[in-house]
């Protein structure tokens, strides 16, 4: 009877394994595709120029719009959205920095807001 249930239980294990690993690799991958789009994406400034954007985050102007998009637990770095209004045009277009987080100051990093970066789609 002992030599029955070491494979049923091998096999529950295996089964649990495979559903976890169902669960969570997608959202993995979605997490890496939607980093890969940010890097494409964006431009790496320094800390300086990032925090000077930061300041200008909701702030009503009528030319720029910054939003802060979040941070990426894959590639440690906080992101931004500038916004900017064309004179000519009168359309908006869009541009995306980050920094590392490991080039932030402690006190300015643990400032920012938890927020976890969002697909681009969003």
């Amino acid at each position: 009877m002992a030599n029955l249930l070491r494979p049923m239980k091998l096999l529950a294990t295996l089964s649990f394994v495979l559903l976890l690993a169902g669960c969570v690799g997608p959202n993995i991958a979605k997490q890496a595709h939607d980093q890969a789009a940010y890097d494409s994406a964006s431009e790496h400034v320094s800390p300086v120029e990032f925090k000077q954007q930061y300041a200008s985050v909701g702030m009503a102007q009528s030319a720029q719009r910054v939003a802060y998009l979040g941070m990426s637990n894959l590639s440690q770095r906080a992101y931004i959205k500038v916004s900017s209004k064309s004179v000519l045009g009168g359309g908006w277009s869009d541009h995306v920095i980050y920094v590392d987080l490991a080039e932030l100051d402690a006190t300015f990093r643990d400032s920012l807001p938890t927020t976890q970066l969002q697909s681009l789609e969003h």
